[in-house]
């Protein structure tokens, strides 16, 4: 096994924890409200009888690169 700086962290979401780490963590924020939003208009077209096959919705993502994930 290397050297503990061979290891890159990111994680999804804004999670609490990342302002409490030492070093500055890489993070994907994720459009939650717009997910949600999504998600409900989808589930209500099904309520409403949509038969459509189901479809896969792409939302774009925010990638905040910092310390943890960087390469020197």
């Amino acid at each position: 096994m290397g050297d503990v700086a061979d290891v890159g962290v990111a994680v999804v979401g804004s999670l609490p924890f990342t302002t409490l780490s030492p070093t500055a963590v890489t993070v994907v924020r994720l459009p939650a409200r717009h997910m949600g939003v999504t998600a409900a208009k989808m589930l209500l077209e099904r309520i409403n009888g949509d038969k459509q096959p189901a479809r896969t919705v792409v939302l774009r993502n925010e990638v905040q690169p910092a310390r943890s994930s960087l390469r020197v």
